[in-house]
């Protein structure tokens, strides 16, 4: 589950047969396929769990008693969503099936279009990157040079798929 900052999580309330007492709220996490099993305390939990620190960041939280390693935002690299900016000077751009571009897919027409942004989906060696098409789907294109293209963190056309 994704949650926005300040949305509610959880409620707080005693649960049956619980070794910790008063009024609090339990909250886990973890990875992948869940089921729930019991440890030999006999408290029940779920599978691959993650510690709550490594889960969730504290910014603007109180926290009133903890003994973990706090995570703040700031602390942690965030990645950034990147574009593929294609300059209208090229009539048209070749893209190809994979990531060696050695299996031709089609062409795209950056001149056609006045420009065309792509969202990047994966950066490869000799500065190849995955991009999604509406007319060839998931391909692969050079950005090697301003000629073929610019990537930024913000699509620099109106046209493309992002």
């Amino acid at each position: 589950m994704v949650v926005k900052q300040g949305q509610q999580l959880g409620n707080m309330g005693n649960k049956p047969e619980n070794i910790c007492t008063g009024v609090h709220c339990h909250i886990e996490f973890a990875k992948g396929k869940q089921s729930l099993v019991k440890n030999q305390y006999g408290v029940w939990g779920l599978t691959n769990a993650v510690e709550f620190e490594d889960a969730c960041f504290m910014d603007n939280t109180n926290i009133i008693f903890g003994q973990a390693q706090w995570k703040y935002l700031k602390d942690v690299p965030v990645e950034t969503t990147k574009y593929l900016n294609i300059s209208p000077v090229a009539d048209y751009r070749t893209v190809y099936k994979d990531s060696s571009l050695k299996t031709k897919a089609g062409e795209i027409k950056p001149k056609k279009y006045n420009g065309l942004s792509y969202k990047v989906l994966g950066e490869y060696p000799n500065e190849v990157v995955k991009i999604n098409t509406t007319t060839f789907g998931q391909v692969y294109i050079s950005a090697k040079s301003k000629y073929y293209g610019t990537i930024t963190t913000s699509p620099t056309y109106q046209n493309g798929n992002y």
